[in-house]
């Protein structure tokens, strides 16, 4: 008898009041809700764009749609900054992405209609992604095998930890959704004037024929390091690249991602990280988009999860040097989308323990896997293959927030379509090489040259001592 999205339209207009006032007569037209609704507040004690523009039964698509135009901003600003990442330098394009997410968000405490928030939206989605992934691949050129995942582990372990998990309590004091936004801004800010401060990747420029720029890039980090290099280790490096590289006429460093297309194992290994990545979104989103999984409130259950990723880049720290890049991105995706899985069973408490140890195992899975991809694209297109990889990873993620708005009461679907595409992306990357210890690639014909010879060797407390 009761709807959240309908009302009777009693004959005549009027309720008899002889009947009982709770029991409307079946025979009676229904209509949507024409007074509007009232929300409970007691989880969330704050209104948000949602509430006060009643996103709610007709207009629930909207939450749907702003989630997805926010990956299509991703991903479209990942073609083009990806493209200005290897064209004209990474800190060009860290540059370019924090000015448009700083316009997304700054635009988004005006945004008081679908449209607005949209293109806010919109607008953040271009820079998100690429505002960091480009920071973190001059970390990764930066640095030798032996420091590879300290590195690329070490941001996530603590500034992202300790931000995720004050977030939703900064969220709850503020309790207003434009002021959360307006704080949204600072960090932008600084990653702004960091990065007019950070050298150049001398990797990319070694890469792309600018040797020179490059000799410069190195004197400056010298200087920063308070280091002294002999003035004649330049003088070889030239010389040694020139050696290498002689200057051939109409001949161009600079390559498109296309170029992938033309080496097999490069090509394989590129669209098979595309494919666990992808997977990998599906499993985070079914996890995390259905209130189902958590008996907890919804500030403390963000913050419990968001907690989770700090023994995550821990166990990455003492693990990934040990047992490989591979078969730990293997078993972070296949026993996350077992999680999922397994939280169809129960929907109390139960569900609630598995989707905490499924988000352990998706921050374990993510953090991994973007380092595992970046070792083995090369860097003349590393910014655009991981672009490339990342552009799986939106159409996942656009194609999940509509698979896990299916009501859970009706249907386990949100929760075993996620997981059985998890299995499916553990399964995919049986075929990719390690590199743990490897160099990393600097021209297309070393990407090519990447390739498993054993798919199913597990390295295992290897003695490697040629690490850089």
């Amino acid at each position: 008898m009761f709807d959240r999205c309908q009302e009777y339209i009693p004959a005549n207009n009027s309720w008899p009041l002889e009947k009982d006032p709770l029991v409307p007569d079946p025979s009676w037209n229904v209509t949507s809700c024409r007074n509007g609704w009232h929300y409970e507040m007691e989880d969330i004690p704050y209104a948000s764009l949602a509430v006060e523009d009643n996103w709610v039964c007709d207009g629930s698509s909207n939450l749907a749609i702003t989630r997805s135009i926010f990956f299509l901003g991703s991903l479209l600003g990942g073609f083009i900054l990806s493209w200005v990442a290897d064209r004209y330098g990474r800190i060009t394009a860290v540059l370019g992405s924090h000015v448009v997410s700083f316009l997304g968000v700054a635009l988004t405490p005006f945004s008081k209609d679908v449209v607005l928030f949209s293109l806010s939206r919109f607008l953040t989605g271009v820079g998100h992604f690429n505002a960091f992934i480009f920071y973190y691949i001059i970390v990764l050129e930066c640095v030798g095998p032996k420091w590879r995942t300290f590195a690329m582990t070490f941001p996530f372990l603590i500034f992202y930890t300790v931000s995720e998990v004050a977030l939703p309590w900064i969220a709850y004091y503020l309790a207003d959704w434009q002021w959360i936004s307006v704080i949204t801004i600072f960090p932008l800010i600084v990653g702004l004037i960091v990065a007019i401060f950070t050298p150049e990747s001398a990797r990319w420029q070694m890469a792309t024929g600018k040797v020179d720029k490059a000799v410069v890039t190195l004197n400056k980090i010298e200087k920063i390091n308070r280091s002294h290099v002999d003035p004649k280790l330049y003088v070889q490096l030239k010389e040694s690249y020139y050696r290498q590289h002689p200057p051939q006429r109409g001949d161009s460093s600079f390559k498109l991602v296309f170029h992938i297309l033309k080496t097999e194992n490069l090509r394989r290994n590129v669209f098979g990280c595309a494919v666990v990545w992808a997977s990998l979104w599906f499993v985070y989103h079914g996890l995390m988009r259905n209130p189902r999984y958590f008996g907890f409130g919804p500030f403390t259950t963000a913050s419990l999860l968001a907690l989770t990723m700090f023994p995550a880049c821990l166990l990455i720290i003492l693990t990934s040097d040990v047992f490989g890049r591979k078969w730990l991105t293997i078993a972070s995706l296949f026993f996350s989308a077992l999680t999922l899985l397994l939280s169809t069973i129960d929907p109390g408490l139960l569900s609630s323990i598995l989707a905490v140890i499924g988000r352990f195992l998706m921050n374990f899975g993510h953090i991994i896997t973007l380092q595992y991809s970046a070792e083995i694209i090369p860097t003349v297109v590393r910014g655009q293959g991981l672009n490339l990889i990342h552009v799986l990873g939106c159409i996942a993620s656009i194609v999940a927030n509509f698979v896990v708005q299916m009501d859970p009461q009706e249907s386990l679907l949100p929760a075993i379509i996620p997981g059985v595409i998890g299995v499916f992306g553990a399964l995919v990357c049986i075929l990719l090489p390690e590199t743990l210890g490897k160099p990393l690639p600097e021209t297309l014909e070393e990407g090519g040259n990447m390739k498993e010879d054993n798919l199913f060797d597990v390295i295992c407390c290897d003695t490697q001592d040629d690490y850089d």
